[in-house]
């Protein structure tokens, strides 16, 4: 499920390198505007180059994806949960998987978590996630200052296969990660 909407004039494509792998590191910066509130994030353009993961822009579960305005994102590796009574929740689905979400800010301005966006497929049907306040799985909306770090809790209904596919990105048309 999408964590939050955002604006953006700018898009960019995905860069891992070997200095820092599992990054996402555009090569060149433009401003962009990430809603209402919210502070100015960058984004720029670039092609994946890491050795061992060819032209691909997926990584396994508890990798990081850095862009270059310094945000940084890793999804541990979901593991099944069971959602409480109440939670809200994708009825195609009867198996859940819970993950932590670490947002890492190495920008130099404040960012707001919203901004960060996520996505799931299972099999052939869209995940749209889980929404469970008991279990403390909801989406994040605080600003995270520079250097700092928010972690949340994400959870997904799964096909009888587990198959999981997690998109992330930086802003609404920044570069997108895959987590499978």
């Amino acid at each position: 499920m999408a964590a939050a909407l955002a604006l953006s004039s700018c898009s960019s494509e995905v860069k891992n390198t070997n200095d820092a792998p599992g990054s996402i590191t555009p090569a060149s910066s433009a401003s962009s505007a990430a809603g209402e509130g919210a502070t100015p994030q960058t984004s720029s353009s670039a092609t994946s180059t890491s050795s061992d993961e060819g032209n691909s822009k997926t990584k396994p579960f508890g990798s990081t994806f850095t862009w270059d305005d310094g945000v940084a994102i890793t999804i541990s590796k979901p593991q099944p949960c069971q959602p409480s009574p109440y939670a809200a929740s994708d009825t195609k689905f009867k198996k859940f998987v819970i993950a932590d979400v670490t947002l890492k800010n190495g920008s130099k301005e404040p960012y707001n978590a919203m901004t960060l966006t996520t996505t799931a497929t299972s099999g052939d049907k869209q995940s749209d996630g889980v929404f469970d306040t008991e279990k403390g799985i909801d989406l994040p909306t605080a600003d995270i200052l520079p250097g700092k770090t928010l972690t949340w809790k994400q959870a997904y209904g799964v096909d009888a296969t587990g198959d999981l596919v997690i998109a992330v990105e930086n802003g609404f048309g920044n570069a997108k990660g895959y987590y499978k």
